[in-house]
Parts: C-alpha cells; structure tokens; sequence
C-alpha cells in the first residue's frame, strides 16, 4: 500500500516536522494501515497536520491513534481528519470513543476535518468535549487551516 509516491510523502511529511516530538510515530503508523482508502486517509490527514503545523507550533506526535494526532504547546489535542464529511453514526461514535481513550487526558480537544460535519455530529462531538473544526482546508488563499467553518 505504501508505494514508492506514497513512501516519498510521508517521508518528507516527518521532515518537514523536525523539531517535533514523536514523528517518527507517522512513519510506525504508517505500516500497520491495511487498505487503499486507510493508506489515502491518513496521508491527507497527515498533510492537514502539516499545514496546520506550518503557522501553529506541534509539541510533539501522539502514538496509539488511526490518524495524525499531536499535543500543542499549550497543552490542547488536535487531531487531523481527511474525511469528505462526518455523520454521527454508531461506528463514528465508537471511533470517537476509542480515540478519546487512547489520547491523554485533556480538557482542551480540537478535531480539525477536511470536509463537512453534519449539525448532529458536531453537536455529539461538542458534547464530549471537542472543538470541530470543518472544511479545514478552505481557509486563507494559500489553502492553510487557519480560518476552519465552525
């Protein structure tokens, strides 16, 4: 699944996080996706995080989540999702849970996505404590997440 492209992105991805705590986790995580459409996610995924990263100081890259995760200078989580749009569904719910468990306890969650979250998502994300930001590729003309939807 990780074609030589593929290798090449990710690759330079960790490069372009130099400084930051744990990316070599990128590259661990990496390995263990097991089809084409987990391959694609996660690698925009971790190109959100890359443009978000190049006006927003990343701590440090957090292990034992599907997709980029990082903590923030100022303690806050934020977790990058290449996702088209986001419903509340029973299998979203339970992702949403099992991603919570896996992240270290903090009062302050940012989940930054690609495309559109439907009013209920957001609304049960909010609730468990989250911060959404959607269609976090369509901020400012040079296409950074900076002025997310939402």
């Amino acid at each position: 699944l990780l074609t030589p492209t593929r290798q090449t992105v990710l690759v330079n991805a960790v490069e372009a996080l130099n400084g930051v705590d744990g990316r070599a986790e990128l590259l661990r995580h990496a390995m263990t996706v097991q089809s084409e459409e987990e391959t694609g996610v996660f690698l925009q995924s971790t190109l959100l995080l890359l443009r978000y990263q190049a006006h927003h100081p990343v701590k440090r890259i957090l292990a034992g989540v599907r997709i980029p995760a990082a903590e923030l200078p100022d303690g806050r989580i934020a977790v990058f999702g290449a996702f088209d749009a986001v419903q509340w569904t029973a299998q979203v719910a339970a992702y949403e849970h099992d991603l919570r468990q896996a992240l270290p306890m903090k009062e302050a969650r940012e989940l930054w996505i690609t495309g559109a979250v439907s009013s209920r998502a957001r609304a049960a994300l909010e609730e468990r404590g989250w911060v959404v930001h959607a269609n976090a590729n369509t901020g400012p003309s040079d296409g950074l997440p900076l002025a997310a939807a939402g």
